[in-house]
């Protein structure tokens, strides 16, 4: 049997946009942001992901995931403005798609809620922080699975 990583396919989405790679060409990554890497980048997390299971336990192809996404930016990159900008970029792509990424059907993409930000203070002897624009999406799609 195989996993269908839906991560994979958001970050597809974002990467075949081109507003997005021209600002982060393919810095898009999955969990943490690899160290050394310039900015701005994006950072994708799954927070919960299930299938839809019936009473009778029969698999419906269909899931749910929540997927938070975090425009990033630093200092040298643009700061808050340029954080804030690159959210509205992922919002205008994910929220309320409806249609196929790659071979993934997907039934609709909508914001779980609002966006919020954070300030990650400077690690010691250094003046350079990074900021985040953070928001949590809902995807539901269907799902193959293959043995």
């Amino acid at each position: 049997m195989s996993y269908h990583d839906i991560g994979q396919t958001i970050r597809a989405m974002l990467l075949a946009d081109s507003a997005i790679t021209n600002k982060v060409g393919t810095r898009i990554f999955s969990d943490h942001v690899p160290q050394g890497q310039s900015y701005p980048a994006i950072l994708y997390h799954i927070i919960y992901e299930d299938q839809e299971v019936p009473l009778d336990c029969r698999i419906t192809g269909f899931a749910n995931a929540t997927i938070q996404v975090e425009a990033i930016a630093d200092v040298s990159s643009g700061g808050r403005p340029e954080a804030n900008k690159l959210w509205y970029e992922i919002n205008r792509v994910l929220c309320g798609y409806k249609g196929t990424s790659g071979d993934t059907p997907i039934r609709g993409i909508g914001a779980s809620s609002g966006h919020f930000t954070l300030t990650d203070p400077p690690e010691t002897g250094s003046d350079h922080y990074r900021f985040r624009t953070i928001q949590d999406f809902l995807v539901s799609y269907h799902y193959t699975e293959t043995v």
